[in-house]
């Protein structure tokens, strides 16, 4: 089958996020998969640039929207037209529209549509026009969500039968990461507790504000904690001016963007990954965190709860009640030795089930599905 792909973003590292590197590695299944069911791949890219084309793997040829939404709409036409795909892969839902077209161009073809989190059931995005939401009812044959709760929040906003939806779960390169790396870290009176999120205005749900909140419960108990914060963003002054309103800002350190080989150290020095989110489709950190031996506090009542097992591999928490937060971060603290079975634990998650292997074998499933039959409307 031919597959062509079509995102906002794949190389431009102005937007290096879970999103982009989920795009990433799809296209990397694609091409792995070459000479087996994939005939050829193309991708487009609304937001990059004639510069970040030169980032793209060899066999795959990607065209730079440069975020010009008329040419990027018109090159999606004319590779529905030369290049005949079989498989259309819309990585955002504010692509998805263009199904419609590809229905009438193209109407062998089958569309899928990836869809994260909150882009489809947080806010604007649930308040998406009706005849966006209808053209996407009609224009897309299935929907690959990363979770069951963004599949199951996304049924109910916009209507589309269950059905429809696949999962197909992040993943990491968990070969490539050093083999059991943190296990034996004991925590000591300097230990560390590490957030890694970006510190754009969207992302207030990712509960940074509620680790400095539960931190003066924490200091009384341990006051040598520091807690690292890794990303970059606009709220980065608001949330530093709140630590020095709490009185712990002498504790927390805002790191900003780091290299891959500094984000690995650190994670290797945590004791704790902490973020209690509340908006998270996923939550590729938490398995950054297990493949480092680390164990994890997330939030519950968003996909952390289903990412993460309470007790076995790290702690699920109400992000909106600091006491429970903070008693989770002690318990950890507290008893380093079940901590460490719970990184055990995740590094284990990790090794079982979201593998780049496994992931492409998921995404080949889904293809094949695609092309064997269509669900009916």
């Amino acid at each position: 089958m031919k597959v062509l792909f079509i995102a906002l973003e794949l190389y431009n590292p102005r937007y290096l996020g879970g999103m982009q590197r989920f795009n990433q590695r799809v296209v990397r299944a694609l091409l792995e998969l070459q000479g087996d069911l994939v005939q050829a791949v193309r991708t487009i890219a609304l937001w990059d640039t004639p510069e970040d084309t030169s980032r793209a793997p060899a066999g795959a040829p990607h065209y730079a929207g440069q975020r010009k939404k008329l040419r990027t709409a018109l090159r999606f036409l004319r590779e529905l037209h030369l290049f005949r795909p079989d498989v259309i892969l819309y990585g955002h839902v504010l692509l998805a529209p263009l199904s419609v077209a590809a229905r009438v161009v193209r109407p062998e073809a089958k569309n899928l549509l990836f869809v994260h989190g909150v882009e489809v059931w947080g806010v604007p995005f649930r308040r998406m026009p009706r005849w966006e939401r209808a053209a996407i009812r009609i224009g897309c044959h299935s929907v690959i969500a990363v979770s069951r709760l963004t599949a199951e929040r996304m049924e109910r906003a916009y209507r589309i039968g269950s059905h429809r939806y696949r999962i197909l779960p992040c993943a990491i390169d968990y070969g490539k990461l050093p083999s059991g790396c943190g296990l034996n870290r004991v925590p000591t009176g300097s230990s560390v507790l590490l957030t890694v999120a970006r510190l754009a205005e969207k992302d207030r749900g990712k509960g940074i504000d509620k680790v400095l909140h539960a931190l003066p419960t924490v200091f009384s108990r341990f006051p040598n904690v520091q807690y690292v914060i890794v990303g970059d963003g606009p709220l980065k002054d608001e949330l530093a001016a709140l630590a020095k309103r709490l009185g712990v800002h002498e504790h927390v350190r805002f790191l900003g963007r780091v290299s891959d080989a500094q984000l690995a150290e650190l994670y290797s020095s945590a004791s704790i990954f902490v973020m209690p989110s509340s908006q998270e489709g996923f939550g590729i950190v938490y398995l950054e965190a297990w493949a480092h031996g680390v164990p994890v506090i997330a939030g519950k009542h968003d996909a952390g709860g289903e990412v993460v097992t309470h007790e076995l591999n790290g702690f699920t928490v109400d992000p909106d009640s600091p006491g429970e937060l903070a008693e989770a971060i002690t318990w950890l603290l507290a008893h380093p030795a079940e901590a460490r079975a719970m990184g055990q634990a995740g590094y284990e998650t990790v090794k079982r089930h979201y593998t780049h292997e496994r992931f492409r074998e998921r995404l080949a499933e889904i293809l094949q599905e695609s092309v064997r039959a269509v669900p009916p409307f």
